[in-house]
This record gives structure tokens, C-alpha cells and sequence, in this order.
């Protein structure tokens, strides 16, 4: 087999052509795994961001709440609520209001727990 001097250079291109070929393979499947981990990655940080927002914005709530409640002098927690008690069944007797975390001197939480049934003006809010 007599080989020519055009065949003598074009072997060699077809094998660098062929090296390049596969080395463009890879670099693509680098690239595509690479984009798939930057979305899982991206992910992450998205819910990560928002889950961070939530617990600011409950405890950002929380701490207006406290000063609130620093501020007013007492709570609005269902356990700081007046309610009636039913005592007597049906017979129309009215009770007593419970004041737990009342305000000091009121009656509240440290002398009994409850207050008997005041006017009705101070539950409605007026004064």
C-alpha cells in the first residue's frame, strides 16, 4: 500500500477531529450537570430565603406584640380575656368575669383570679 502525501496529512486531521468531537461531549455533559446543580442549589436558597421571611415576619409579630403588651400594661392573649362564668344554670344568675394577667391592683391573676360582674360600659369599651 503506497500512501500518498494528501492521505499522510489527512489521517492525522481526522483523528484531532475525532479527540475534539469527544472532548465537546464532555464538556457539554460537564455543563448540563453543572445547570442542573445550579437549579437544585438555587432551590435550596429560594426556600431558604422564604423560610427565613416567614420566621422574621413571626418574630418581628412576636416582638410587637411584647412591647405592645409592655406598653399597655397587660396582654390580648386568650388567656388575659374577660369572659363569664356560668354559675347557677339557667336561673339568670350572671357570675363572675375572670381576669387572669390582670393589671396589678385590679383583682386579677394574684388576688382570686376573678371580679364580679362590673357595669356593662367597661366591657363595651366606653369610659
Amino acid at each position: 500500500m503506497i500512501i500518498l502525501p494528501s492521505q499522510s496529512r489527512y489521517d492525522p486531521l481526522c483523528v484531532a477531529l475525532k479527540e475534539r468531537q469527544q472532548r465537546r461531549l464532555d464538556i457539554i455533559r460537564t455543563l448540563e450537570s453543572c445547570v442542573k446543580e445550579e437549579k437544585r442549589i438555587m432551590g435550596d436558597t429560594k426556600g431558604t430565603v422564604d423560610q427565613r421571611r416567614i420566621d422574621e415576619m413571626k418574630l418581628s409579630r412576636s416582638m410587637c406584640s411584647q412591647e405592645m403588651a409592655v406598653q399597655r400594661g397587660y396582654t390580648v392573649t386568650p388567656e388575659s380575656t374577660f369572659y363569664q362564668s356560668r354559675r347557677g344554670g339557667s336561673s339568670g344568675q350572671l357570675g363572675t368575669l375572670n381576669m387572669s394577667l390582670a393589671p396589678p391592683g385590679t383583682g386579677g391573676s394574684g388576688h382570686g383570679g376573678t371580679l364580679p360582674l362590673v357595669a356593662g360600659a367597661l366591657l363595651t369599651g366606653k369610659r
